[in-house]
């Protein structure tokens, strides 16, 4: 009889990494698609497989390319600062991005941003600041926030 599924310890021990690797990747929606019968928790093969297909690259520089740790274009605080060419602050102060209402994603504890729905944001601070008659060039520095805002040192 042919094995449909594998358990997490199998999978762990194939991957040579540990169950608890797996285990945090199913908090933060990694990893391939599982089942969950009771208190098992099973893989099945085709999706493990598929999985892997998905994760071969043919060199390291294609890998490079791949800007979503987690999938589905979503960027650290960090990578979404570089790729928008804005603060950094903007988006890892919990006010300020508040107050700004930057568009973000939680997976778990980490912060996360799609970069589309980022441009859409900046696009509509962008026409907000054409239309008040705002400088040609947009600069993130003239956005009114609160002083109180900037000297909060909380950061998520």
């Amino acid at each position: 009889m042919e094995t449909l599924f594998l358990n997490e310890p199998q999978l762990a021990c194939r991957w040579g990494v540990s169950p608890k690797t797996l285990q945090r990747w199913r908090m933060d929606g990694r990893g391939p698609k599982y089942l969950k019968l009771s208190k098992r928790v099973v893989y099945p093969i085709e999706d493990i497989l598929e999985f892997e297909d998905r994760s071969a690259y043919l060199s390291t520089s294609a890998r490079a390319e791949n800007t979503a740790p987690y999938g589905e274009d979503l960027l650290s605080a960090k990578e979404i600062a570089k790729a928008m060419r804005l603060p950094h602050y903007i988006f890892s102060n919990p006010r300020i991005r508040k107050q700004l209402k930057v568009p973000h994603t939680r997976l778990n504890t980490q912060l996360r941003f799609n970069i589309s729905d980022v441009e859409q944001w900046a696009d509509a601070w962008k026409k907000q600041w054409d239309k008040a008659g705002a400088p040609e060039r947009f600069v993130i520095s003239d956005i009114p926030v609160n002083s109180t805002v900037i000297s909060g040192d909380r950061h998520d």
